[in-house]
């Protein structure tokens, strides 16, 4: 429960199921942005009680999938999923993040109450994405993103958006 970071696991020889937790812990790096160095292949990520997490990275852990639920984890300030399979993150509701990355098989964009949120990556997702969500994140052009996943979604030929909602936003075309 006292340590801050428990260092780099990307090249360590991990698979399956990992549960983290750690009241104090604010650094988990498992993934990195060198994929050819990438020997962790876990396949879910549990993170128990993480209160203080300040960063999270996850980059180029192809076998990961599923939802990374972060409610919990109030202090995060970034999340770098890009290179993953995870379907969702599930943020806290009024955190102070400012980088955000999504891998390609995200589902889910939902973002609430991010007032510091600056960076999103959602490149990777663009043609997965089913719902989007955002409200409250003076930082964003939540717009001009929803058009671009729309555009990539036709430009693919199947649109697969469910779910719109803008909440909280100044646009003018």
């Amino acid at each position: 429960n006292y340590l801050l970071d428990i260092g780099d696991w990307s090249d360590k020889n991990v698979s399956g199921t990992m549960t983290i937790s750690g009241k104090m812990l604010r650094n988990i790096v498992l993934g990195n942005d060198d994929s050819s160095a990438i020997v962790i292949s876990i396949s879910s990520l549990i993170l128990g009680s993480v209160p203080m997490l300040e960063s999270l990275k996850l980059s180029n852990i192809s076998t990961l999938s599923g939802i990374v639920d972060l409610r919990n984890a109030g202090h995060i300030r970034e999340v770098y999923a890009d290179g993953t399979s995870v379907t969702q993150i599930k943020l806290p509701s009024g955190s102070d993040i400012t980088n955000l990355s999504y891998g390609s098989s995200n589902q889910y964009i939902v973002l609430n109450n991010q007032k510091q949120l600056t960076s999103v990556d959602y490149s990777q997702c663009k043609e997965a994405v089913t719902t989007f969500a955002v409200s409250d994140c003076p930082n964003l052009d939540a717009f001009s993103m929803l058009v671009d996943i729309i555009d990539a979604q036709n430009q693919a030929g199947s649109l697969v958006l469910k779910g719109v909602r803008l909440q909280g936003i100044n646009y003018t075309s």
